[in-house]
């Protein structure tokens, strides 16, 4: 969780003896500090939805050759830049970071009297079949495609995003897509909630950071329009 180790305007024997610091650190990992619970719900600030299916669809590459689980989120750097994957605790373990995204989603619809229903499918279906799924039960839809997310965590957190977010009515009609893409090259971290000890709250940040873009999401001007027409 340590990854943030040096400035801009260290110099070169500073970065050396910092490296020797963290790998001392690394040692010690258990006894990392324990960092409040992130609950990472959304914020929906729409009008009232009846009823939704919601889903997640994971596109990214490396999990669709197999290179990586479906719970993959990103990587730490330890010493040299040795990168590690973690894993998020879930419930159900090894939970897919689609479904993550899902669940969240439902939460803060449900939290404005919405009754949502997560739909499940599987890495790589395409667009047709989850629309299919979606509706199978009739009511109106909103699809969220990973084409890409990944964070790396070394000397600064890296994260690069790139999601496709569609609204469709109950009868499989498409009314909406809008893409949502950025690269972070050093992403901002509240240091009053993520930093404590020489270490950084890794899952934390991310819980949040997912929080904010599905608040995002949720509050577009014109998402929450289509999600008007799909009622109708």
């Amino acid at each position: 969780m340590f990854y943030q180790i040096i400035g801009h305007d260290q110099t070169i024997s500073n970065v050396f003896k910092r490296l020797l610091v963290l790998l001392g650190l690394l040692t010690l990992a258990a006894c990392a500090p324990k960092f409040a619970h992130v609950e990472g719900i959304p914020s929906y600030e729409g009008v009232n939805i009846k009823k939704l299916s919601v889903a997640t669809v994971d596109r990214r590459d490396f999990i669709l050759n197999g290179n990586k689980e479906p719970w993959f989120e990103g990587i730490t750097r330890a010493g040299f830049g040795v990168p590690h994957s973690l894993r998020r605790e879930s419930e159900p373990e090894n939970q897919s970071f689609a479904m993550y995204l899902s669940l969240k989603v439902q939460d803060s619809l449900k939290g404005r009297g919405s009754n949502v229903e997560v739909v499940s499918l599987e890495a790589g279906t395409d667009k047709l079949k989850s629309v299919q799924a979606l509706v199978a039960e009739g009511n109106p839809a909103l699809l969220i495609e990973i084409n890409h997310s990944r964070y790396d965590c070394c000397f600064s957190l890296e994260y690069r995003y790139d999601f496709d977010v569609s609204v469709i009515r109950a009868n499989g009609e498409l009314l909406f897509t809008k893409k949502f893409a950025h690269w972070y090259e050093d992403m901002e971290v509240d240091e009053t909630r993520f930093y404590s000890s020489g270490f950084y709250d890794v899952f934390g940040i991310h819980a949040q950071k997912y929080a904010d873009l599905l608040t995002e999401f949720l509050n577009d001007t014109e998402i929450q329009a289509a999600l008007a027409r799909a009622e109708n």
